[in-house]
This record gives C-alpha cells, sequence and structure tokens, in this order.
C-alpha cells in the first residue's frame, strides 16, 4: 500500500501533460472549485481572484498569486497559488508554508505545509476527470512538557473524480484515499514514562463513491448516492468498515419553492445497520435571496484524519464508534452585487444567517492525560448554534470600502462540559483601497472554553486582531506587510500551551 500511494501522486502530478494536448474538444467545463470556475471563461481570458477593488484582468491563460513574507522570531510565511487554462483541461496548484522560531517561550517552534493540486479534463464530451492531491504536514514544540518534545502529523489526500453526463442521466465515480501519520517525540525524554523515542501511529483510508442522477424534467430529479471507506490501522484497532446510501427525491412545488425527501441506509462496523431519512426545502429562481430548512435523522461517522490532524497535542485513539443524532437546519443567504455608476454607490451586500440544532449519543471532546496531551472523550450531547454574518461594500470615486462581521453563539447541554468550543465567538473586519494602497483590519473575540469534560477548568476570554497594508509598486508587483495578534493578548488554544503574541512580517506579493 505504502508504495501504490507515490505512484498515484506522480499519475495525478503528469495528468496536465498529457491531457492538455487534446484540441478537439471544445465544451466548456463545470469546475467545482472556485477559483477555476470564476477563472475559466470562454473567451480565454482569466480575472484575478485578488481582493476587490482592482482591475487584474490579463489576456494570458494564466493567474499567479504569490506571497512571500519574513518577519519576527524568524518566522516565514509563503503562499502561492498557479491556475492556467486549455481548450480541455483547467489546473490549480495551491502550496502554503509557515515556519517559526521560538516565538518568546522556550520549545515552542512549529512549521505547517500543505501543497495542492487539482485538474479538470474534458477526457470526452460526456466525460470529466477531476484528479485532486493534497498534502499536508505539521509540527509543533510542546513547550514545557517533560514528556514529549513535539508533535508531527502528516495527511495526504488523493481523489479521482469522474462525471458522465450521458442525458438524462448523470454518473458520479469517485476512488481514492487518505494517508495519516502522527508522532509524539520523546527522543530527548527516553526514561520518562516509555523506553522508546517516539509514540507513533498511521493508516489508510479507502474510498469509493459512486453517485447517479436522473432528471426526467427541469422540476423533477432523482438522486442515489453510495459511499464506502474502509480503515486500516497500524496501531491496535480494529480495521473500519463504513457504507452511507441515500435515495432523494428533488421537485418543484413553484417556481420559487423546491423540496426534497428520501430513505438513508448507513452501516458501520461498529454500530451495525442504520436505516433513516432525510427532507429538505429551499426557495428557487430567487435573485438575491436564497432560503433553506432541512432535517436529517443520522448516524454521524468519526473521521480521525480531521479530528486528529485539526487538534494540536493529541494522542490518538482508533477506536471510536460513530455517534446517533438529530439534525435540524435553517438557513437565510442575502448576496447583492453591482456594477454602478457614480461617486458613491452600494457594490455589494451579504448577509448570511442560520440555526442549527443537534444531537449526537457520541459526541468527541477532550480531555488531558497526565502526559499534557488531550486524548478523546465520548460524551451525549444537544447543542443549539445561531451565526449571523454580514458585510456591505461601498464604490467612493477611485476607492473601495467595505465592512462587516461575523457573530456565533453556542448552547450546549450534555452529560459532562463540552471542551474546546466557546459559547460565543464574535469577529469584524475593515477594507479601505485607496489608489495604490490597501489596508485590512480584523479583530476577533472568543469567550471562555472548557478544557476538561470531568471538572470546571476554563480557559480565559481572549481577543485577537491583525492589520495588513499593501502597496502597488508597479503592475502586479506589490510591497506586502502583516501585524498579527496587535493587541499582544496573552491566550491559548490547547490548555498549558501559549499562542504567539505580538508579531510583525513583511514582504513582496506578486499578482499576474
Amino acid at each position: 500500500m505504502k508504495k501504490v500511494l507515490p505512484v498515484f501522486c506522480i499519475i495525478c502530478l503528469l495528468l496536465p501533460a498529457m491531457l492538455s494536448s487534446q484540441k478537439n474538444q471544445s465544451k466548456e467545463m463545470e469546475v467545482p472549485h472556485t477559483a477555476i470556475e470564476k477563472n475559466r471563461e470562454k473567451s480565454g481570458k482569466v480575472e484575478s481572484i485578488g481582493e476587490p477593488g482592482k482591475d487584474e484582468k490579463t489576456s494570458m491563460n494564466i493567474n499567479v498569486d504569490a506571497t512571500m513574507l519574513y518577519g519576527q522570531f524568524n518566522s516565514l510565511f509563503w503562499s502561492g497559488s498557479i491556475l492556467q487554462n486549455f481548450d480541455t483541461f483547467t489546473y490549480q496548484l495551491n502550496s502554503k508554508f509557515s515556519y517559526s522560531n521560538d516565538f518568546g517561550y522556550k520549545n515552542t517552534r512549529y512549521y505547517d505545509n500543505e501543497i495542492g493540486f487539482t485538474g479538470v479534463a474534458d477526457v470526452t464530451n460526456a466525460w470529466k476527470l477531476t484528479p485532486e492531491l493534497t498534502v499536508n504536514n505539521a509540527s509543533h514544540g510542546m513547550y514545557r512538557n517533560p514528556y514529549y518534545y513535539s508533535e508531527d502529523k502528516d495527511k495526504v489526500y488523493l481523489m479521482f473524480r469522474n462525471e458522465y453526463r450521458l442525458q438524462p442521466n448523470r454518473w458520479d465515480i469517485n476512488v481514492g484515499g487518505i494517508y495519516f501519520s502522527h508522532r509524539l517525540d520523546s527522543s530527548l525524554f527516553p526514561m520518562i514514562d516509555t523506553v522508546q523515542p517516539y509514540h507513533s501511529s498511521d493508516f489508510y483510508k479507502g474510498i469509493a463513491d459512486l453517485g447517479w442522477e436522473y432528471v426526467w424534467s427541469a422540476a423533477n430529479k432523482l438522486r442515489f448516492d453510495s459511499k464506502f471507506s474502509h480503515y486500516f490501522y497500524s496501531t491496535g484497532a480494529d480495521n473500519d468498515t463504513a457504507v452511507a446510501n441515500q435515495l432523494i427525491w428533488n421537485f418543484n412545488i413553484s417556481e420559487y419553492f423546491k423540496f426534497g425527501l428520501g430513505p438513508l441506509y448507513t452501516y458501520n462496523r461498529d454500530r451495525g445497520n442504520f436505516i433513516s431519512g432525510k427532507i429538505d426545502a429551499a426557495t428557487a429562481n430567487l435573485k438575491y435571496v436564497a432560503v433553506s430548512a432541512s432535517y436529517v435523522y443520522e448516524l454521524v461517522p468519526f473521521t480521525p484524519e480531521n479530528y486528529y490532524f485539526d487538534q494540536k497535542f493529541v494522542r490518538p485513539c482508533y477506536s471510536l464508534s460513530p455517534g446517533e443524532g438529530h439534525r435540524a437546519e435553517l438557513s437565510l443567504d442575502i448576496d447583492y452585487a453591482v456594477s454602478g455608476i457614480g461617486a458613491l454607490y452600494v457594490k455589494k451586500v451579504k448577509v448570511k444567517a442560520s440555526g442549527t440544532y443537534t444531537t449526537n449519543d457520541r459526541y468527541n471532546s477532550y480531555f488531558s492525560l497526565p502526559q499534557l496531551i488531550l486524548a478523546p472523550h465520548q460524551m451525549k450531547v444537544m447543542q443549539c448554534r445561531a451565526k449571523a454574518e454580514g458585510g456591505i461594500g461601498f464604490a467612493i470615486y477611485s476607492s473601495y470600502l467595505e465592512f462587516g462581521g461575523k457573530y456565533e453563539y453556542t448552547y450546549s447541554y450534555a452529560s459532562g462540559y463540552v471542551t474546546y468550543q466557546p459559547e460565543h465567538m464574535a469577529s469584524g473586519y475593515l477594507h479601505l483601497a485607496v489608489h495604490r494602497f490597501e489596508f485590512q483590519f480584523s479583530t476577533g473575540f472568543r469567550s471562555k472554553i472548557y478544557a476538561s469534560p470531568f471538572i470546571n477548568l476554563t480557559m480565559a476570554r481572549s481577543l485577537t486582531g491583525s492589520f495588513t497594508l499593501q502597496f502597488k509598486v508597479m503592475g502586479s508587483f506589490y510591497l506586502y506587510g502583516r501585524i498579527d495578534n496587535i493587541y499582544d493578548s496573552r491566550y491559548s488554544t490547547v490548555y498549558g500551551y501559549p499562542e504567539p503574541g505580538r508579531t510583525f512580517m513583511g514582504g513582496l506579493r506578486i499578482m499576474i
């Protein structure tokens, strides 16, 4: 299995060269990725994905956006994106890298890396192939932990998506997998708690998806989806298998209202067979407003590749069972954009609001082990969550001003304290573009959070902010500066481990 994955990666990277030579297809591709979809125009022109207020159109079929920064604590930051389209093939390469030495505390250095490739190819008039590859690496020093020196994580995601459109049918066949690796380095303390220098584990996940859609009219369609996954663990945990199937009938009740419902069947090795259903309703054909509501009784799978990669300083346990529960959602989305004229006019208005009610009898929380690392703890929970966000943009002569914010409230009723989930979260931003200058200020607030599901152990509330300044020197060449944590707040995202204080960085940005 370890030899097969690099072969898939090489094939994925060679696909652009093999497929770009096909010039006999002229059909416009429907790309599920926003950046690719925005930049593949019939005229062959590419529009920049930069911030509002810029005119970055070019007659070339390539788009490049790269930022290089260096700053305090010998910190480095790189972000780059290349997007190019041909007659029958479009691809996008992304990379992101951040590194810092000890940021005012001993053994706090870290790095986070990400590289990604996405391509969309029209193999035939009816067949569209989308290969995807993403590689993530992360390493964090563990401060004053007397047992472990650092935590290292790797995740590789590879997927080949195939779409066949044979009207009135549409088929989706996806095949791929995930590799995840986790390691706690105790090489500096070989006689404490272990005689082995590392605590490491990894697993492979195989994925196969099948989708079928039958459209017999503009107002009626039938959709079937089947998803299969299997985990191969290197530890003593039993290999896990999961299958999820759903059959959904979507139909329009009127010109402005659509409805969907159908049964769900799920199988998981840890919880056996599970039969349920899903229902949803939404508005249709409204220019600026979208309203939707849904309800599902579901078996929520445990996905260790996300659960353990997204959280720092954990010791994985892979034998966790999925949770059973209800989920109801209601959302409102208003999106208004114009290209008006005049000295002053409203260019953009965006408003989003949503409410969610969920229950889960196997909710995965965290608790701290004596080694000062986190471990999962399953508990019953009921949560009500409300989100609201909005923004408004003004065109003022040749300048642009936009400001907005968002707020999230979460109420939890559980058999213990829900850890690392604040009750209140709020943020706001202000973006101003004047001639060659662009400024952006953002700030965020997080209420206190619980650090243990068993006792009333909390982490203090935090207030953070950042400021960026961009100056256009000439053409596509910019000077760029950034200040993070401008209030120099002392806060943590994991109990006992500090986050960086105020940090200054500066460098270059190039957009073509």
